[in-house]
């Protein structure tokens, strides 16, 4: 890619799609980017701040994952890659994008000139974005990519401030970034498109007044009052991907997860259990020993969450759907390390095909509880793993050696942190 293309297109952001069908695309896209370049021009005075480095950093970082992005999707369309308009049809080449940039970072390195305007920087980044393609000759890390038959979408939310971030009266101290509260000086929720990102707070003002609060990425269109969202892949492995690599990229400490799935109300589903819901936490939760060796699921204990499961109704492009959303679970490193996500999503697939979970609030503050001192249930292992085939034999796509492997991985997680309530946890 030449650099004014490079230049066009990042400045232009998700609107270089919607332009560059018009008949006026030249001039529509090159109004776009010169106002880019006037705000960035007028907003120099921000160079002398003590956190526009950091910020600065990061923008090159996203130009750098969407030249990249831009590169694997054009390769993808040349294999006659055929998307589905349900989903969301940048999520593949967003998820090639981030893992070439994670495994390859020093390449990209640039050393950040606090004086330089930003036609050359992304001039800077192009180069470097080529060079690499010309070395690895545009043979990304692709792989075969196994779907289900049930919607999912993901909401990653990342903190330097942990829960307190959509606090009104959080203030950022002590944070390099101030509680993310300068994005917009960079317009990085634009350029962000990719990511699905946008900043969340407790209250819609503080949002308003741009003060920050939580960095959060949806990889697709985010909701929006009286608008259809978008469900981003039926595939559990890429979800689990975009997850891991976007924990990898981001410099902010990853915070929690919430998984988003389609499901049936029509067939009448038992009532998940107590216990049920025991075990689904002891695959998926975030446990942590404290100074005094007692160990609790730090997720939950944290109290800012209305329910671990709630159903909702959405409106997509194709019309009302109802879904589940999970909230429970944990962003972290450790998770990335041990490959939590896949398994998890799936285990959580299993049991939303198997269960209604509308009397989750029933067993608040039961799980509250038990969150803050764990014991192990009384279940039957063997009899749990065969009902997570049992819910996976609903999603006729997923091969059998895919689902035997994915039972084999959730009976391993609950090992683990079975042995981890043993030793730390406590009796019933």
């Amino acid at each position: 890619m030449n650099n004014k293309t490079a230049l066009y297109y990042l400045l232009s952001g998700h609107n270089y799609y919607k332009n560059i069908i018009n008949r006026n695309k030249f001039e529509l896209i090159k109004r776009e980017v010169d106002k880019e370049i006037e705000y960035f021009f007028n907003k120099r005075a921000i160079r002398n701040k003590s956190w526009h480095k950091r910020y600065l950093k990061m923008l090159t970082v996203v130009f750098s994952v969407n030249l990249l992005a831009r590169r694997i999707e054009r390769r993808l369309y040349s294999f006659h890659c055929q998307y589905s308009n349900k989903y969301n049809k940048f999520a593949l080449s967003t998820m090639l994008a981030l893992k070439e940039f994670n495994m390859n970072r020093k390449h990209f390195h640039i050393d950040i000139d606090k004086e330089q305007f930003l036609p050359n920087l992304i001039y800077q980044i192009n180069e470097q974005v080529n060079n690499y393609c010309l070395k690895v000759g545009c043979n990304f890390a692709a792989e075969s990519v196994i779907f289900s038959n049930t919607s999912i979408g993901i909401e990653l939310e990342f903190s330097n401030k942990g829960k307190n971030a959509g606090s009104f009266f959080e203030s950022g101290q002590n944070d390099p970034l101030l509680n993310f509260s300068k994005y917009h000086y960079y317009h990085l929720m634009k350029f962000m498109w990719r990511f699905g990102a946008y900043v969340d707070s407790n209250t819609p003002f503080k949002q308003f007044i741009k003060k920050g609060g939580f960095l959060e990425y949806t990889f697709t269109r985010p909701d929006i009052a009286f608008k259809a969202s978008e469900p981003l892949t039926p595939s559990p492995y890429v979800a689990a991907t975009l997850i891991e690599e976007a924990i990898k990229f981001t410099p902010i400490q990853p915070h929690s997860l919430h998984i988003s799935m389609e499901t049936n109300t029509d067939n009448k589903k038992e009532k998940i259990s107590f216990d049920d819901w025991l075990f689904i936490l002891i695959c998926t939760g975030h446990f942590v020993i404290d100074k005094q060796s007692k160990l609790f699921e730090s997720r939950i204990m944290e109290k800012n969450m209305k329910q671990l499961a709630e159903i909702r109704n959405r409106r997509n492009d194709d019309g009302w759907v109802v879904t589940i959303e999970f909230t429970h679970m944990r962003l972290c490193r450790d998770f990335v390390r041990r490959k939590i996500y896949e398994p998890s999503i799936l285990l959580l697939l299993a049991y939303k095909n198997l269960f209604d979970f509308d009397n989750t609030g029933n067993f608040s503050l039961d799980l509250l509880k038990w969150a803050k001192k764990p014991y192990l249930p009384n279940i039957n292992l063997v009899e749990k793993i065969e009902l997570i085939k049992k819910g996976l034999d609903m999603e006729i796509s997923l091969p059998l050696w895919y689902k035997e492997a994915i039972a084999k991985k959730i009976k391993e997680i609950y090992t683990h942190n079975e042995n981890l309530i043993k030793k730390y946890g406590r009796e019933p």
